[in-house]
């Protein structure tokens, strides 16, 4: 009798086991019923971050494919001598009728590429002195067709940044670049595509491995190795030298169109009464205003290099025009040059030890390469990144 009244005061303990069990069960219910709610925020995420990852690939391959029908700009001579046209309509007419640029049915990535080229400016103190202040104006109207282009498509879906930068040559004080939006959040979707620019002159990789081609490569591996060292040390020098003037002759063509001021100045009788009457100076009678523009923009384009030791004759002529230009591919061609063997040379001289002391012809081969390849690249910038975020 008295176990089962001690079985009977302990009934309590099954009690709190079988709340306990019920209690898990009905959690495990109510997870089963909840974890698709639960789960379905993280795949909507997923699901959203893949829309807007695609949505944004094709927006980036249309704007830059987009054509724009009617696209213009006037070039403003007066932002070189600082003078201000009079504010009149027939200032302004006359001034678009002899300065105006009108394009039709360009691509934005062409007047991207355009815009890269016209908009390079001296960086230098956290400023911007641009070299061809004349063509502003291109840029904003750039600026503007880019922003119209993502306003009508994105609407107000989304915030962006669109913006593309190009450094003709690292170590050289030359950049230019398009910016249009917000600063994008860290977790912004980006995009990229790259712009290949016009260049007349660019980089050639064969000019660059000319010095240390294969021939001239067998040539060595017969040679003592410290007699390797000092050969592979001045091919290699020989290679950034080659490099160093293609790079210039492009750079000093973008800042100064030496073809272009010689056909202005092969036609620079034939003066119009309407450009005449722009002048106003009777001593300019025979000047178009394009050679007057051409004056003041080799002026300003000395300063903002800061150029001190060019000479530059007081009459723009077609041998002052090729005395200028060399003196530029010479500056240019040493400033480059200077800062190439500050970034390569450290490569260059780990690259020699080891061609002195490979296993043979192959590897010896395979390191000239990847030498070559490293300068190449250093002066190698033709083409621009473009970068779209969306957030």
């Amino acid at each position: 009798m008295k176990r089962i009244t001690e079985l009977s005061d302990n009934t309590t303990a099954f009690a709190s086991t079988v709340d306990a069990i019920f209690f898990l069960v009905l959690v495990s219910v109510a997870a089963v019923i909840l974890m698709p709610s639960i789960t379905a925020d993280g795949q909507y995420d997923a699901a959203r971050y893949t829309a807007t990852q695609d949505f944004e690939t094709h927006l980036l391959e249309t704007l830059l494919n987009g054509k724009i029908d009617d696209f213009g700009y006037t070039l403003s001579p007066t932002t070189i001598i600082n003078l201000s046209m009079p504010n009149s309509s027939i200032a302004t007419d006359a001034t678009d009728a002899v300065l105006g640029k009108h394009q039709h049915h360009r691509t934005l990535s062409d007047l991207i590429a355009e815009d890269m080229l016209l908009g390079l400016s001296v960086v230098g103190n956290n400023s911007y002195t641009p070299i061809n202040p004349m063509a502003e104006e291109h840029g904003t109207q750039t600026r503007d067709a880019i922003r119209s282009y993502l306003d009508s498509t994105i609407g107000r879906r989304y915030d962006y940044r669109f913006e593309t930068r190009w450094v003709p040559f690292n170590g050289f004080p030359l950049e230019s670049r398009i910016v249009v939006g917000n600063v994008p959040l860290p977790d912004a979707i980006r995009q990229s595509a790259m712009i290949t620019l016009p260049l007349a002159h660019r980089v050639s990789r064969d000019a660059i491995l000319g010095p240390i081609n294969d021939t001239v490569l067998a040539d060595m591996n017969t040679s003592l190795p410290a007699m390797r060292s000092t050969a592979y040390h001045a091919a290699f020098n020989q290679s950034i030298t080659v490099a160093s003037h293609d790079a210039s002759l492009m750079i000093t063509e973008l800042v100064f169109p030496a073809d272009h001021l010689r056909s202005l100045l092969r036609s620079g009788s034939h003066t119009s009464n309407e450009q005449r009457g722009l002048m106003g100076d009777p001593q300019t009678i025979n000047c178009t205003p394009d050679l007057m523009m051409a004056t003041q923009l080799i002026e300003h384009m000395t300063t903002a290099l800061n150029l001190t030791n060019l000479t530059v004759s007081t009459k723009l002529s077609s041998s002052a025009v090729t005395q200028i230009e060399d003196e530029m591919v010479l500056m240019n061609q040493r400033q480059i040059m200077t800062s190439m063997n500050e970034e390569l040379s450290g490569g260059i001289n780990a690259t020699v030890a080891l061609m002195v002391n490979s296993s043979g012809p192959e590897q010896t081969t395979a390191l000239r390469d990847k030498q070559v390849d490293s300068i190449y690249r250093t002066v190698n910038t033709a083409g621009v990144d473009v970068v779209l975020s969306l957030w």
